[in-house]
């Protein structure tokens, strides 16, 4: 939105300096932010549905009652603080290493969060989807999969009925704690403890939701609004290598909610 912006500003130091074209200068912006409009829209629905209404109702939430609230996506200055209070536990086997290139592009909507290029090959996104489901299946003690209460459209890990939802984390989230998005890019959203968050970060493998953090600063928000501090969205792996070390993210994420090892 920040070129509808741009556009506004000069339109109006033309009026400014041209008082006589008003009339051609407001049907040039409607003209123009109308353009722009049209084309957030398609790119909103490219994403594939996944979280707010997959049409124009949903476009209108993302655009103009979500996004304008979105949060930092790449500082890890909460994840400091809580550190400093003893949050310092990692879960991932070993460090990550720094992820090759440039991070994707992701979209300008707060929801759905999306990349907008790097996306895996079909390939890599069915054995992306079999590798997740598998780590489920052997580890019913502590892990169901049921549909996602964060983006409707595809399956989450939940934390299992018996297990007790310790972390605020999982309490935030109701107990769902990992989702691939499958209608879409093939990206992941995970929660993680802050020391894996910030590494996460750090190592380029992802990024912070734009809500991130709201529901521990509002604790009356609705759902929408409900996302703890480590819930990072992890980019969609390109080739084996890559799908190995997402997997070691979400066995992290597995470790944290669950308090269990996993097999």
């Amino acid at each position: 939105m920040n070129r509808l912006n741009d556009v506004y500003a000069a339109l109006v130091q033309l009026v400014r300096r041209n008082p006589q074209l008003t009339a051609a200068t407001a049907t040039t912006a409607l003209l123009a932010c109308s353009l722009q409009l049209y084309r957030d829209y398609n790119l909103f629905l490219s994403y594939g549905p996944g979280g707010p209404p997959h049409n124009v109702y949903g476009w209108l939430l993302s655009r103009f009652l979500v996004t304008p609230f979105s949060w930092n996506m790449f500082s890890t200055t909460m994840y400091d603080t809580s550190i400093r209070r003893g949050e310092t536990e990692s879960y991932l086997e070993t460090p990550l290493p720094k992820r090759k290139g440039e991070r994707p592009r992701v979209g300008p909507h707060a929801i759905p969060q999306r990349q907008m290029d790097q996306f895996p090959p079909d390939q890599m996104r069915g054995e992306l989807m079999s590798s997740f489901m598998a780590l489920a299946s052997s580890n019913k003690e502590s892990v169901r999969i049921s549909p996602s209460n964060l983006e409707r459209h595809t399956e989450a890990m939940w934390l299992a009925d018996c297990i007790q939802p310790t972390p605020s984390a999982a309490r935030w989230t109701n107990g769902e704690f990992a989702h691939i998005h499958a209608t879409g890019d093939h990206s992941l959203h995970v929660v993680l403890s802050p020391a894996d968050a910030k590494q996460v970060l750090a190592a380029g493998w992802g990024q912070r939701h734009a809500l991130m953090g709201w529901g521990s600063l509002v604790s009356y928000a609705p759902n929408l609004l409900h996302m703890p501090t480590g819930y990072v969205l992890v980019y969609a792996p390109r080739d084996e290598e890559e799908l190995q070390l997402v997997l070691r993210i979400v066995k992290a994420s597995m470790r944290f909610m669950t308090g269990r090892e996993v097999n």
